[in-house]
C-alpha cells in the first residue's frame, strides 16, 4: 500500500520534471552512505539509483556543527539544481549536543539534475551516478597492437599516444591481436563516475562458417570525448567479447592527466 501511494506521488511530479524529497526510515549502516563535507558541515549519501540512469534515487542525511549555545535552527535548505532550474525545499532539523542533524531523507531526482547542496555543501551528481559523456568516433591511425585503452592527443594533423594529453581527449579502445578478419568493434557506452571513466565495448567474432580473410588483424576505434574537464582521471575499458553467443569480459585500466 505504501509503495501504491509512493508511486502515486512519483507520477505526477515526474511529469512536471520536479525532484521528490520524501523523509524515511533507513537502516543506520554507514557503509552504505557516500561522505561528503567538513568537520563542521557534512552529507552523507546512499545511492539506490538502478543501473546509473535517471530516475536517480538517493537517500540524504546530514548535520552541521554548531557549538553556541543558544543557537536555534529549525530548518536547512536543500537546493537541487541543474542548467536551467533551482529547486529547493526546507528541510527540518534536529539538535543533538553540538549538531544540527537532518533525518534520511529519499531523494527521487529526474535526470536533469546536476548538484545538491545542503548546509554549503555541493555535490555534483558526477561525483554519485555515472554520467554519459558525448563523443564522436574518428578515423585516425595509431599503431596500438594490443588489448586495452590508450590515451592520445591529435595536434597539426599527427596523432599520438600520451598519458598526459592536452586539449580534446582521445581514446584508443583495442581488441588486441586477431587471427582473422571478421571482427567487429563497437562501443556501447562511455560514462563518468567522479574522476574515473569507464568505456563499456563489444568485440564480435566472425560466426561460424564465415568466409573471412586469413591475415592477423587489430580490431579498434578512436573517439574522441567532449566536454571533459582538466585534471586526472581513472580510465577503464570493459571489453565484452561475443563468440557466437559465449559472452567473455576482460577489463583494462589506465591513469591521465588531461592538461
Amino acid at each position: 500500500m505504501k509503495w501504491c501511494v509512493l508511486l502515486f506521488l512519483v507520477v505526477p511530479f515526474f511529469a512536471l520534471g520536479v525532484p521528490l524529497i520524501i523523509p524515511i526510515d533507513f537502516p543506520e549502516d554507514e557503509s552504505l552512505f557516500q561522505s561528503f563535507g567538513t568537520r563542521s558541515a557534512n552529507i552523507q549519501i546512499a545511492n539506490l539509483t538502478v543501473n546509473n540512469a535517471a530516475p536517480y534515487v538517493l537517500v540524504l542525511k546530514g548535520w552541521v556543527f554548531l557549538p553556541a549555545k543558544g543557537r536555534k535552527l529549525s530548518e536547512a535548505e536543500l537546493k537541487i539544481s541543474g542548467d536551467d532550474f533551482v529547486y529547493t525545499k526546507k528541510i527540518l532539523v534536529e539538535r543533538k549536543g553540538s549538531y544540527f542533524e537532518v533525518s534520511p531523507q529519499l531523494l527521487i531526482l529526474p535526470g536533469s539534475v546536476d548538484r545538491i547542496e545542503l548546509f554549503g555543501v555541493e555535490i555534483e551528481m558526477v561525483e554519485l551516478v555515472g554520467v554519459s559523456l558525448p563523443y564522436e568516433i574518428v578515423n585516425l591511425p595509431h599503431g596500438v597492437k594490443e588489448a586495452g585503452i590508450f590515451a592520445g592527443v591529435y595536434s597539426k594533423g599527427v596523432f599520438q599516444l600520451t598519458d598526459k594529453p592536452s586539449g580534446a581527449l582521445y581514446l584508443v579502445i583495442s581488441a588486441g591481436e586477431r587471427s582473422t578478419g571478421g571482427y567487429s568493434l563497437e562501443v556501447k557506452k562511455l560514462k563518468r563516475f567522479g574522476e574515473k571513466i569507464v568505456v563499456e565495448a563489444t568485440l564480435t567474432t566472425p560466426s561460424k562458417g564465415a568466409f573471412v580473410t586469413q591475415v592477423i588483424t587489430f580490431p579498434s576505434i578512436v573517439i574522441r570525448v567532449m566536454d571533459l574537464q582538466p585534471g586526472k582521471y581513472e580510465l577503464e575499458l570493459i571489453l565484452t567479447t561475443s563468440d557466437n553467443g559465449i559472452l567473455t569480459k576482460n577489463y583494462f585500466q589506465r591513469t591521465i592527466r588531461l592538461e
